[in-house]
């Protein structure tokens, strides 16, 4: 369990203490190690939990470098993203791309190729 006065420590707002707590529980973060990586990590991608969304900025070329396994349809055709007109579109919510490529309808982003 981390206290009141590390995350004060840490400059992090007392609002996550007990989330915090809560996920150690949960995830069995149970040791000093653990706790201070995972929170490391957590300032680390959240700016000190000030950005809790993702921004979602990324370029069709940036999404299919940073989840290439998404975009396998588009490798096996040789379609360059920045050659798709449908694919560059792909600036929507990335959870609608990886939702779409569960589904397996990822052929869509490749109409007319």
């Amino acid at each position: 369990m981390i206290t009141s006065e590390q995350l004060t420590q840490l400059g992090i707002d007392q609002k996550w203490l007990q989330p915090l707590n809560d996920t150690f529980d949960k995830f069995e973060i149970n040791t000093p190690v653990r706790m201070a990586s995972f929170i490391g990590q957590c300032m680390h991608e959240s700016g000190n939990f000030n950005h809790l969304e993702e921004n979602l900025n990324y370029s069709a070329v940036r999404l299919t470098q940073v989840f290439p396994n998404r975009f396998t349809l588009a490798k096996q055709k040789n379609v360059l993203p920045k050659e798709n007109k449908a694919l560059l579109k792909v600036c929507m919510d990335i959870d609608q791309i990886l939702v779409i490529h569960k589904m397996g309808m990822e052929h869509l982003f490749l109409e007319g190729v």
